[in-house]
């Protein structure tokens, strides 16, 4: 529903847009869409007071309606989440330590999910003075948590060469795009060609009891599907179990008869 208010707000009329500003602000959700991920949308969820189940009704047939009559936005809105799970061309990389939370953008990110009462002292000054005093109160506090910036220059030249080839395919000048770091090849591309392997084993092979242990995994990775964005923690259990079932087609001998 942001990404229609966002793309094309015209599409909710008054009375639609009315049911769903009762549970959430649908402006500052258009105004703060996030493609690839949901915390954007949520945060604009009303709490205090939290929306009446006939409010939530409500603003749930509009979500229904809106959906039938613009599926292709309802679509992009739901690939773009779920990108990561299905596009080779996303890669990801393990923070390998915690410096990432230092990041000025990183800061600011979870600093604006902070409301005013959530600080222990306030500034008279601007906005800009009050925003890098809480940037600065942020970092403090963190500072004992601080990764591999005091650490020597080998360690540091280790971790940029890892950085590098998670990010890179190998050719030149190129920095993202690693095929064998995106989350896509272990969460669907490799289970699924272990299923197309299994189900077009010839007929006389018992095969049963393989397809049923390779439910699981299907199922598991259809979770995933159903999350609400692409983090790389989610699949940790397909990446721990994923070796079990690709060697599935391979276990299962012809039957002989006795």
């Amino acid at each position: 529903m942001a990404r229609l208010a966002h793309d094309d707000p015209s599409a909710i009329d008054k009375v639609q847009r009315r049911r769903l500003n009762a549970i959430m602000d649908l402006d500052w959700a258009a105004a703060g869409i996030n493609p690839h991920r949901t915390d954007e949308t949520f945060r604009t969820l009303r709490e205090h007071p939290r929306p009446t189940a006939a409010q939530q009704l409500a603003a749930l047939q509009v979500w229904v309606q809106l959906g039938l009559a613009h599926p292709v936005e309802y679509a992009t809105a739901y690939a773009g989440l779920t990108r990561g799970w299905w596009d080779p061309r996303v890669n990801f990389a393990y923070p390998t330590d915690s410096d990432y939370l230092f990041t000025p953008s990183y800061l600011r990110q979870w600093a604006s999910f902070l409301s005013e009462g959530a600080w222990k002292h306030t500034s008279d000054g601007d906005a800009d003075t009050v925003a890098a005093e809480r940037l600065a109160a942020i970092e403090h506090d963190l500072a004992p948590l601080r990764g591999a910036s005091d650490k020597p220059q080998w360690q540091k030249n280790i971790l940029r060469a890892i950085h590098r080839w998670a990010r890179s395919d190998g050719r030149v000048g190129v920095r993202k795009g690693n095929p064998l770091t995106s989350m896509a090849l272990y969460v669907t591309w490799i289970p699924l060609a272990a299923g197309l392997a299994l189900a077009v084993r010839p007929a006389r092979r018992r095969y049963g009891p393989a397809l049923a242990a390779y439910g699981l995994l299907a199922f598991t990775v259809l979770s995933l599907y159903a999350s609400p964005m692409a983090l790389f923690w989610y699949p940790i259990p397909v990446f721990l179990a994923l070796p079990l079932f690709v060697v599935l087609p391979f276990t299962f001998r012809e039957s002989h008869p006795l």
